[in-house]
Formats: C-alpha cells, structure tokens, sequence
C-alpha cells in the first residue's frame, strides 16, 4: 500500500513560496513617505537635542567652577558629543555621609524628579565636578550623571554613556 499525500510540497518550494509571500506582504506594507516622515521627526528631535545642549553648554563655561584643565579634558574626550552626553537640568545637592568618618565628599541630588539619579555622587576634587556611574550587563559599557557646580549654587546635571 502506498500512501501518498497530494497535499505534498517539497521543502525547498515551501521555502521559495514563504520568502515570497513574505516579500510581496512586506512591499505592500511599506509605506514610503511614513517612512521619511518618521526619519524627518527622529533627525529634527536630534537636532533639537544638540542645540539643546549647545545651549546649556555655552551656559556652562560662562558659569562653571570647574578647573580649566577639566574643561579642555572634556573637548578632548568628545564630552560634548550628544550621542554620548545630554543635558539632565539644573538641580540642588546636598552633602551625604555614607560612614561618620569618611574622608571622601559625596553628594545626593535634592530635587525628587525620575530623570534625576537617586544615588551617590562621589566627588572628584582634582576636576572638580561629582559622578554617579553604573556598569552595563556585560562590564564593557556604562552609563551615569554628572554634576558640575556652577556659580549661582546650582549643579548641572549632565548624563552619559559609552
């Protein structure tokens, strides 16, 4: 008894026959003037977010109490790279302690806002600015704030990642 399927489709015409499908859904789909008015909204929010921060930037080196060698450090270092870093807002801080007798200065941001970490800032005399930072699933990367006294008593707060 031989028992055939007529119903049977080789696999490698079932393949063909997916991908074509596949294809000819896809292409009736894609809508191609969607598509550059999504690319034209995500390169004007881009641009917005860069001049945003240029903005907040030039504020920065008129009122900064940073050491002029961290200023130059941070050009070097491409700080002002938006892909990297972005502007948080301006926000008070508050000495913290974490042990009676430590010598090292740490910092807890004031304001209760979710775009403001809620940790440590440790602060780093010799450049003198405060750093919150994280580490990233695999250690490679990381991610945090920073804050920079200005000379109005406010701290900018400034994100990024590598």
């Amino acid at each position: 008894m031989n028992i055939v399927d007529e119903n049977f489709v080789p696999q490698d015409e079932m393949d063909e026959e997916f991908l074509k499908d596949m294809q000819e859904e896809q292409e009736s789909d894609f809508d191609e003037d969607e598509f550059s008015r999504i690319m034209n909204e995500i390169d004007k929010e881009q641009k917005d977010r860069e001049n945003d921060f240029a903005e907040k930037l030039d504020y920065f080196y008129e009122h900064t109490l940073a050491h002029p060698d961290t200023l130059e450090e941070m050009e070097e270092e491409g700080f002002t790279e938006m892909e990297h870093v972005w502007h948080v807002g301006y926000v008070h801080v508050t000495p913290y302690k974490p042990k009676p007798k430590s010598k090292k200065r740490y910092y807890k941001i004031v304001e209760q806002d979710d775009k403001y970490n809620k940790g440590v800032f440790e602060w780093q005399a010799s450049d003198n600015y405060a750093v919150h930072q994280t580490t990233g699933i695999l250690g490679d990367d990381f991610h945090g704030q920073l804050l920079f006294p200005l000379d109005d008593g406010t701290w900018w707060c400034v994100g990024y990642s590598c």
